[in-house]
């Protein structure tokens, strides 16, 4: 037994040694700087959650289009949710926090535990999903270069450790992977996609109640444990050079579960609401593309170009919002309450403008095309 458990702690350290060189080595390339800070903003789960699924749900035309968006956005969610599920009984340190020499930038300073990597699990489980919807080579080569550029460059920024972005990517090929196997499922708990296509508001609301409930019920049960899950904010604002400002509150596991919860309820009265899902299937058997039923050419251009200007906008809406409230609401909450109360207002804001966006191209695309894509 003790020299099992000395061969723990050897491997451990051995580990620990490894990861330290790994992160010095990538952060003395001081050229790649921009690069990998775009990078990492690029991964953000919220740049799935909006401009990624935006684009696909912008551009459906019928129904085999509109589910994949909504599987998609289905895919997305689940991650989100398992990871932040997960980081809080795992607790992996972040880098920044073990080596005040680590760099650190704007975007460093996350409050939240950092293991698995929810930017690498959110990425890869989305465009790894693509690449087993259409099975394209070409998707499979960007799910797999966009998730390790995104995960080495969580890594330059010192916001996860190596192994903490292997886990991220391993559990994103899982979720990308369950998704895709119960993708016409009619389980509500399998398939999240089949609440907002098929479930009314009652479900709606059950499948959000259980997120939250699930959520508060782990962190009381940690509580009871002895643990503290939100010791991560007390390490983030003792380790982060830029002080309580440079802290960033939308990385903690509470900021994740509010904002699914939030944006998965107010898309799906939204998209009911406009009527938004097209009741006829394409008459191709192959499943086509989600541009494929969009005529002609120079329209589809467009229609990215206009969608994708639109989700830029729509995306300032939860910064906006944040500021707003900051002005507007002297008050200082804790952390954890403010940073949901800011999760559900921002992103119930968020998927209602995508919504009315995607109407607003629909009525436009009648408008200058009334006959040809009809």
């Amino acid at each position: 037994d003790y020299w099992i458990l000395f061969e723990s702690l050897l491997l451990l350290l051995l580990m620990e040694h490894l990861e330290h060189g790994i992160i010095t080595s990538v952060q003395q390339h001081k050229w790649i700087h921009d690069v990998l800070y775009r990078t990492t903003l690029l991964g953000d789960p919220k740049f799935s959650l909006v401009t990624l699924f935006g684009l696909f749900y912008c551009c459906s035309r019928d129904a085999c289009s509109m589910r994949t968006s909504l599987n998609l956005l289905s895919v997305v969610l689940l991650s989100d949710v398992i990871n932040s599920a997960l980081k809080w009984p795992l607790q992996g340190n972040r880098p920044y926090w073990l080596d005040p020499s680590y760099l650190q930038c704007d975007v460093t300073c996350e409050a939240g535990y950092g293991n698995p990597s929810g930017h690498t699990m959110v990425t890869t489980a989305a465009y790894m999903y693509l690449y087993y919807r259409y099975r394209r080579v070409e998707l499979l080569v960007v799910a797999v270069v966009l998730s390790c550029c995104v995960g080495l460059s969580r890594v330059y920024i010192s916001a996860h450790l190596p192994h903490q972005v292997v886990l991220g990517f391993l559990s994103g090929v899982a979720m990308a992977t369950w998704q895709y196997k119960f993708q016409r499922s009619k389980n509500m708990f399998c398939n999240w996609a089949v609440v907002i296509l098929n479930g009314g508001l009652q479900r709606v609301l059950l499948l959000c109640g259980g997120i939250l409930a699930g959520a508060h019920g782990e962190f009381w049960f940690l509580q009871a444990l002895g643990q503290d899950p939100l010791h991560s904010n007390t390490l983030a604002l003792r380790h982060c050079k830029a002080g309580a400002e440079g802290v960033k509150a939308t990385a903690s596991p509470f900021h994740g579960f509010y904002r699914c919860v939030a944006f998965l309820l107010a898309f799906t009265v939204a998209h009911h609401a406009t009527r938004g899902t097209p009741t006829e299937e394409s008459p191709n058997k192959q499943q086509p593309d989600v541009l494929e039923t969009i005529r002609p050419l120079w329209w589809k251009c467009v229609l990215v170009c206009f969608t994708l200007c639109g989700l830029w906008g729509i995306s300032f809406i939860r910064p906006v919002v944040a500021q707003v409230w900051h002005v507007a609401v002297p008050l200082h909450l804790p952390l954890p309450v403010e940073d949901c109360v800011l999760a559900v207002v921002g992103y119930t804001l968020v998927p209602i403008g995508i919504v009315l966006w995607r109407q607003f191209g629909i009525a436009l695309e009648g408008a200058i095309l009334p006959k040809k894509n009809a």
